[in-house]
């Protein structure tokens, strides 16, 4: 099981180089928000926090949000998710 702070971390990690910022709300649902460097969002959302404590799962839902941008026409950088440290 992942710490909020390396929840957090991973999800900053997975959108590089566009800014993301992650926070974890009411010990239940982690809210995360991917921007361009003009602070236009690309893509926002929440997690279940139990669902975001499971290396495979958090990597699941991330792994679909880097597509979602991906196809937005973003370049992102090849991340090193929690789940295969």
């Amino acid at each position: 099981m992942l710490t909020n702070e390396q929840i957090i971390s991973s999800v900053k990690q997975a959108f590089s180089p566009l800014p993301c910022s992650a926070e974890i709300f009411f010990d239940d649902k982690l809210q995360y928000k991917v921007t361009d460097y003009n602070q236009t969002t690309v893509r926002s959302g929440e997690v279940a926090l139990r669902h975001a404590q499971d290396p495979e799962l958090l990597e699941c839902v991330l792994r679909q949000v880097r597509a979602r941008i991906q196809n937005k026409g973003f370049v992102l950088n090849q991340p090193a998710f929690a789940a295969a440290a």
